[in-house]
């Protein structure tokens, strides 16, 4: 009994979280819609713009304070550098591999065009590979510029010895850049609003920025739908045996074939699409008409039976 009431308790809570995972999602803020609303100024010359207004900045990015990673690289424009290096060993399960580590460095400084922005604040893209040139690096009689790599050991690239080392770069800066935020004279800081929070910056134009976030608003939403209806059928797996009395309700899930878990997830993806279409069409209406007619249904399968 306890262990029975144990997995009713467990139950409820799952499909008590799954519930708001999958509401607050729905009703997330589409940062497209916000981004496309910002007021764009140029870099070239400060310009204030009045209230608390999203704004939005177009510009190669620069830093103040150049840097390197201190043994390779030349000080450079870059507002970050990830320093990745790879050692050519052999590994007892997967043969021979390159294994790597990287090391991150930071500037303290950030600027688009006339204005500065907090690179400790800012949520960045990704570095991008950096292409090496013999000017740009600090070479010994050890290390060879081979490819796209800094190399150094008996074999080459394309045929690498035990213990041989590559080392690539990836940076951040030099490169044209949109950013979003709030003006604060020459100074963009964080947007805040109750709802959400905008610095972030990207590659290209604006137009190129804006176009790339309705995708990853889609990806957002599916993998939160994902996880809430995921939630929601641990939640009534737990309820096995309730969900077997369902058998006697629906002929299609007589069939002893047919496991409690299937009709778990089944019961977990209609719940759940439910939810969704309600939040999104705001049928609020019919929902309470849905649930009379379920509670109907229910009804009188009870008083037939009897």
């Amino acid at each position: 009994m306890s262990k029975t009431y144990n997995r009713s308790i467990a139950g409820i809570i799952l499909i008590i979280v799954s519930i708001p995972i999958l509401w607050l999602n729905e009703g997330a803020m589409d940062i497209a819609k916000v981004a496309r609303s910002s007021v764009p100024l140029s870099t070239e010359t400060f310009k204030t713009v009045g209230g608390r207004r999203l704004v939005s900045i177009t510009g190669i990015l620069t830093t103040l304070i150049p840097i390197s990673d201190g043994e390779i690289l030349r000080p450079g424009q870059y507002v970050r550098l990830v320093r990745k290096t790879e050692t050519f060993v052999r590994d007892k399960v997967k043969g021979k591999i390159w294994t790597a580590e990287s090391k991150t460095f930071g500037s303290p400084t950030a600027r688009i065009g006339v204005y500065t922005v907090d690179p400790q604040m800012m949520a960045w893209p990704p570095p991008i590979r950096l292409f090496l040139s013999k000017a740009m690096l600090a070479l010994d009689q050890n290390r060879r510029l081979e490819g796209n790599f800094i190399y150094s050991g008996k074999g080459k690239l394309i045929s690498p010895r035990f213990g041989d080392v590559r080392v690539s770069f990836y940076a951040l800066g030099s490169q044209e850049v949109t950013a979003f935020g709030k003006q604060e004279r020459d100074f963009l800081a964080p947007y805040v609003t109750l709802e959400y929070k905008f610095y972030r910056t990207f590659f290209g134009s604006r137009d190129e920025a804006i176009a790339t976030l309705p995708a990853e608003h889609r990806g957002r939403l599916w993998a939160f739908r994902f996880i809430g209806c995921l939630v929601m059928w641990l939640g009534l797996s737990f309820f096995s045996l309730q969900l077997k009395r369902v058998r006697g309700l629906f002929p299609a899930l007589e069939d002893k074939r047919v496991k409690p878990s299937f009709i778990s997830f089944a019961a977990a993806l209609v719940i759940s699409a439910l939810i969704v279409i309600i939040i999104i069409y705001n049928i609020y209406f019919w929902l309470l008409i849905s649930g009379l007619a379920i509670a109907y249904f229910f009804y009188k399968r009870r008083k037939n039976a009897k």
